[in-house]
């Protein structure tokens, strides 16, 4: 008889190959079957010998059985914009990825489905996965920047899925008002990003002109702007005080960085001379200049008319007598035992009494500029 088996052959597990040989009376198999074919799902070495009658003919082959390969490229998985993830395609003799690649592993950095076919001989496994690259999210709080106390500032930390602040909130933007350093964690899922910003907030300067007021002509007042960095004027003069000598108004703007304050005040010049008065009053300044450029050297209260009674004392912050006079042409030159009295607010009382009026008494402040 003729008996052919074919030739040795490779397939993979979990498959069968059926051994079939051919016409004859009678058969032996290598496994002990007496049948005409057998089922192989095992590999090995397979022989059959064949007769009919005394003529006999044997044929054997030989048949390998693979392994499927067992490629796990994991479950769909979400990564952050700018990370990479390698894809390893496991133990196999050849690989086909979704990107054309034949190499073991490849490396995924946009988002897709990504598959992957492992070889071994004709025996083959598929395994894809999805993967989503999110992207973090954009903060921007901003420079480093100044306020005036009094302000507010809203932080926003933009579009996020949440938030987390270094004061505690999970809101997507919150009020600044005291001075810190403020950040924001914004996350979309795992994906996040921070930011800072340093905020101070300044006080802003204390300024004060003083009440309205009138001086003699001749006279002049020191209006000082208070402690701050710089100075504006409405005479624009930057320096941090100025004298005011005639009529108007007269403000300052006093800053400390971006933070300011304005005051203003009035004065008016009035012309003292006596004859301004009505009869028998008396007017008494409310500020001389004794530094001898001959224009309101000295202090004294005028008036018309004739005392029949008169006094004037003058007396210092510590209440010591400083002037003392009953003269009404003697006046008080803004010296104390020969010596310049220092500029400042001096006391002054008078007493005095015109002809056919009752006697009257005046007292209040007088300022000494120099």
């Amino acid at each position: 008889p003729t008996v052919n088996l074919g030739n040795d052959t490779t397939f993979c597990q979990g498959q069968t190959i059926i051994l079939n040989a051919g016409s004859a009376t009678s058969y032996v198999w290598s496994n002990g079957s007496t049948a005409s074919s057998i089922n192989i799902s095992a590999s090995g070495i397979y022989w059959v010998q064949v007769s009919d009658g005394q003529c006999s003919a044997t044929d054997s082959i030989v048949i390998s059985i693979n392994q499927y390969p067992n490629p796990n490229l994991g479950n769909d998985t979400t990564l952050c914009q700018g990370q990479t993830v390698t894809l390893n395609g496991g133990l196999a003799s050849s690989y086909l990825w979704s990107n054309g690649s034949t190499a073991s592993s490849i490396n995924a950095s946009t988002s897709g489905t990504y598959w992957v076919q492992v070889n071994n001989g004709q025996c083959f496994k598929r395994d894809s996965i999805n993967i989503t690259f999110n992207s973090a999210p954009t903060v921007n709080l901003g420079n480093d920047t100044t306020f005036c106390q009094g302000q507010t500032i809203i932080l926003n930390a933009g579009s996020a899925t949440s938030y987390v602040w270094s004061n505690g909130s999970t809101a997507s933007s919150i009020n600044a008002s005291t001075s810190g350093t403020y950040w924001v964690q914004a996350n979309n899922g795992q994906c996040f990003k921070r930011d800072s910003i340093n905020i101070t907030f300044n006080s802003a300067p204390t300024v004060n002109l003083g009440n309205d007021t009138t001086l003699c002509q001749g006279q002049s007042v020191t209006l000082n702007g208070g402690l701050a960095t710089s100075y504006l004027w409405s005479n624009g003069s930057t320096a941090s005080s100025i004298n005011a000598s005639t009529s108007g108004t007269y403000w300052v703007q006093a800053n400390n960085g971006q933070c300011f304050k304005r005051d203003s005040v009035s004065i008016d010049i009035s012309n003292c001379e006596p004859n301004v008065f009505t009869p028998c009053q008396l007017f008494v300044p409310k500020a001389f200049t004794p530094n001898g450029d001959g224009i309101n050297d000295k202090f004294c209260p005028l008036t018309i008319c004739s005392f029949q009674h008169y006094e004037l004392l003058i007396f210092n912050r510590w209440g010591e007598l400083i002037f003392k006079t009953s003269n009404q042409t003697n006046k008080w030159d803004g010296k104390y035992k020969g010596s310049d009295c220092s500029a400042g607010v001096y006391i002054y009382t008078i007493t005095y009494k015109f002809l056919s009026q009752q006697a009257k008494n005046a007292y209040g402040s007088i300022t000494l500029l120099r």
